[in-house]
């Protein structure tokens, strides 16, 4: 297990009136392959948008998700956009950008715009609800 959320002592992602901007908590955990530390930012029930429009739903899926997009050793960069919030729900908006070579060893570059409606939680934390990583 590496130094991300798991070892915080708020669950998911840190803040307190609002979440902390995702380059904070997430591409560390997403460019060290750390699965455990990717999806320890998701509430059990989150639901994913993939590229192709389906749904990845509960956090057994995301793992799997997860898992085949890490084994690729892309590497993500971003800067959160926008952050707003309305009691215990926010709204994060994240351009990003991957980068690597693909399997076959072609070089990668794609960019995008995610989403994401996160939850706060009783200790504070907040997680993950709804994430949509493929606007663009």
């Amino acid at each position: 297990m590496t130094a991300t959320a798991l070892d915080r002592t708020t669950t998911g992602v840190p803040g307190g009136t609002q979440p902390e901007p995702k380059e904070q908590w997430f591409l560390a955990p997403f460019n060290a392959g750390d699965l455990d530390g990717v999806t320890a930012f998701y509430a059990p029930d989150a639901v994913c948008v993939t590229q192709s429009g389906a749904h990845v739903a509960g956090r057994e899926e995301l793992r799997r998700w997860f898992g085949d997009l890490l084994e690729q050793k892309l590497t993500m960069s971003g800067k959160t956009e926008r952050i707003a919030c309305s009691g215990d729900v926010a709204l994060l908006v994240f351009p990003w950008t991957l980068t690597g070579t693909e399997r076959g060893g072609s070089a990668t570059h794609l960019e995008g715009k995610a989403i994401l409606v996160l939850r706060r939680q009783s200790d504070g934390g907040w997680l993950v609800a709804v994430e949509h990583p493929f606007l663009t």
